[in-house]
């Protein structure tokens, strides 16, 4: 599933596109039906067999910034929830370019944002409209990556990069304890960089793509790695150097081999 984002014109859009394989020799894109609201710049994971796609930039907002979640089945879109911050009255959830990672038990969590940079809450996978907040980030940041990482038999959350309010590019890293609900440090990124993705292999973290503005020129950072052993922890961040691909604004997600063996063999 796509969904939403900007369109040539640079506004947000409300289409769904699925990417139907029933035909294993011919897949195609499919039009799906349109969003409840136009947005961009969203957080989404997937929860419950449907995609969850958290606030985002909306022109219709007189913040600019949606309040609310829009879930998404193979079917199409679905229900569209409003979220109200916890001890807030009847404040609503906005944010725009905050990430967001599904827990194993089905529960989401959701970091940082323009206007929530340090905030981090969590959402029941159960019942999506129920946020709790949880403790900060130790550094406020949005257009940063997270991803979840099982450490031995824990799991934990991994945010990293991103821009701080002043838009500079950050390369910390962040670790998240849900069962102790606390942030730890982690080695920083070898170079700044937002707007990127996170992948995990086992107990290896990978970062792919975004950029770097320097003096005011972009730097598109190689693939970096930062692996973990129950033996000796974390190690240092290894960076391949500069891509020439300047990849950034792009999603990621992990299949299995047979998958890549039936589509592109």
């Amino acid at each position: 599933l796509v969904c939403g984002g900007q369109n040539r014109a640079e506004e947000p859009t409300q289409e769904c596109w699925i990417l139907d394989s029933r035909n294993k020799e011919n897949p195609v894109w499919k039009l799906q039906k349109e969003l409840s609201s136009p947005r961009s710049q969203s957080a989404s994971t997937v929860s419950q067999n449907a995609l969850y796609i958290l606030s985002g930039y909306s022109t219709s907002e007189t913040t600019r910034s949606s309040s609310s979640m829009q879930s998404v089945g193979l079917n199409g879109p679905e229900q569209e929830y409003h979220l109200v911050v916890p001890g807030a009255g009847e404040e609503p959830y906005c944010s725009r370019m905050a990430s967001a990672v599904t827990l194993s038990n089905g529960d989401i969590l959701v970091t940082g944002g323009k206007g929530r940079g340090r905030d981090v809450f969590l959402l029941n996978g159960k019942d999506p409209t129920s946020l709790v907040r949880k403790q900060s980030l130790r550094h406020g940041r949005r257009g940063h990556a997270s991803t979840v990482v099982i450490l031995g038999s824990e799991e934990r959350v991994v945010v990293a990069g991103g821009w701080d309010a002043a838009g500079r590019s950050l390369a910390s890293v962040e670790i998240f304890s849900e069962g102790q609900n606390n942030w730890k440090q982690l080695p920083n990124l070898p170079s700044p960089r937002g707007d990127f993705t996170l992948q995990v292999v086992d107990s290896k973290v990978t970062a792919i793509g975004g950029y770097n503005t320097v003096n005011p020129h972009r730097t598109y950072p190689g693939v970096a790695t930062l692996a973990w052993s129950e033996s000796e922890g974390w190690r240092d961040w290894e960076e391949e150097g500069e891509s020439t691909e300047k990849r950034s604004g792009f999603m990621t997600t992990k299949v299995t081999r047979s998958w890549m063996k039936q589509h592109f063999q």
